[in-house]
């Protein structure tokens, strides 16, 4: 009772702030992303074969671990950045500025990844697909970003607009790709990559411009800020590869890409909700908070977890009676001997879920450096249990490892949010 009873609370709360209109265009943004997600994974599960979908698990993987090392964590201190940016004189100096370092750092990692996959890596998957995976990651970053900004700056029609067309835009190629029967993983990336192309050139209005709003002095002070504020992410990027990725690899090394697509698809199909939930929350309050920049009270605090671990609870719950559908709806049947274990990954899903989103009061104040030991021991547990693990029971040592990951890493989150909003209210 008393959950419901902070539900409605809370629920009233949000429609009692002015602009009804950004919670209408935030909730509409998160479901056309969620929407695809699922229609472009499930069109990916049906085309592909198990072996194509374990590399295309791979490459992602790879793609995974550049886009955290550094953009992603960058993406947090721009977010932060934005709202106060890019409603200033200094708008076009903030835009031009990040995507030219952007591209500094792009064409750096292009010349590393050259050099590895022609000498050390040959006769890899990256080396494969070198040229079409390069230019699928680094336009999907810089699309990524794109978003970031235009949410961070509460312009929620324009993300909406752009997620839109990326749903229809990839969707429909897809289909057709699979009409036609070449549904290959270069092609796939080619989709991907021109869409991302599209968006990038329809969104941002002053390339023509764009060396005149450059300042090297400016530069360096942007990236100050945004390093000191997401230096910890960087650090925390490596660690949270391995605790999500590194399962991949160690199944790819002792069995082979078909177990890879079926634990890719398990982790997808655990995921793909509470992480939804993680998307819809932490979209719409995190520019609010940064806006806003008012403490957190700890009665609030309890409220919004037990409300978000409500709604987690339950959807676990109704999963433990459906896992058959979800895979045939969400995936394809060739998939279904993995239904059995869905429930007991989206408990673990949910409960990191839970935790990270914990954490929005040390994001607002800036100590990142609280959530960095969190994510070192959760992502190299995985990384030297795992070594051996898997060596030892193959797929079900795989999702073993996962949950361990997810769980160390929601306990101590946890945990060190509590003590640290407790510490807000005590300095209140």
């Amino acid at each position: 009772m008393k959950v419901i009873n902070s539900m409605k609370n809370i629920i009233k709360g949000i429609f009692l702030i002015k602009n009804k209109k950004e919670i209408v265009l935030s909730a509409s943004s998160q479901i056309v992303l969620i929407s695809q997600l699922v229609i472009q994974n499930k069109l990916l599960a049906v085309n592909f074969s198990k072996l194509e979908y374990g590399n295309w698990a791979l490459l992602l993987s790879i793609y995974v671990f550049i886009s955290m090392f550094p953009f992603t964590a960058f993406d947090q201190g721009i977010a932060k950045l934005t709202y106060n940016k890019i409603n200033s004189h200094e708008r076009y100096y903030f835009t031009n500025n990040i995507y030219i370092v952007y591209l500094i750092l792009f064409f750096v990692y292009f010349i590393i990844l050259g050099i590895a996959t022609s000498t050390v890596f040959t006769n890899t998957i990256l080396w494969t697909f070198f040229v079409y995976f390069i230019l699928f990651t680094f336009t999907e970053i810089l699309k990524n970003s794109l978003v970031v900004m235009d949410n961070a700056s509460r312009n929620r029609f324009r993300v909406l607009l752009l997620r839109l067309f990326d749903l229809i835009f990839r969707a429909l190629l897809l289909l057709y790709l699979g009409y036609l029967d070449y549904f290959t993983i270069n092609n796939v990336l080619i989709i991907f990559t021109l869409g991302n192309t599209i968006l990038i050139l329809t969104s941002y209005k002053k390339f023509d411009t764009i060396f005149g709003y450059l300042k090297l002095n400016k530069i360096k002070h942007l990236y100050k800020e945004i390093f000191l504020f997401s230096y910890p992410l960087v650090i925390w990027a490596v660690f949270g590869w391995l605790h999500n990725m590194i399962n991949r690899w160690y199944l790819d090394y002792y069995l082979n890409p078909e177990t890879v697509a079926k634990f890719t698809i398990l982790i997808s199909l655990s995921y793909f909700l509470p992480s939804a939930l993680y998307g819809i929350v932490n979209n719409f309050f995190m520019p609010y908070i940064f806006s806003k920049n008012t403490k957190t009270s700890y009665s609030f605090y309890k409220r919004y977890l037990m409300i978000v671990g409500f709604f987690l609870l339950l959807y676990t719950v109704i999963v433990a009676f459906t896992s058959d559908y979800l895979v045939v709806i969400l995936a394809d049947n060739k998939y279904l001997d993995i239904s059995s274990y869905i429930p007991f990954v989206t408990l673990s899903s949910s409960i990191y879920i839970v935790a990270m989103l914990s954490t929005f009061e040390i994001y607002r104040s800036g100590n990142t450096k609280l959530l960095l030991l969190p994510s070192i021991i959760s992502g190299l547990l995985p990384a030297i249990v795992g070594f051996f693990i898997i060596n030892y029971y193959g797929f079900i040592g795989a999702i073993y490892n996962h949950i361990l990951g997810q769980v160390v890493y929601a306990i101590i989150v946890l945990y060190i949010s509590y003590r640290h909003i407790r510490g807000e209210d005590k300095s209140a």
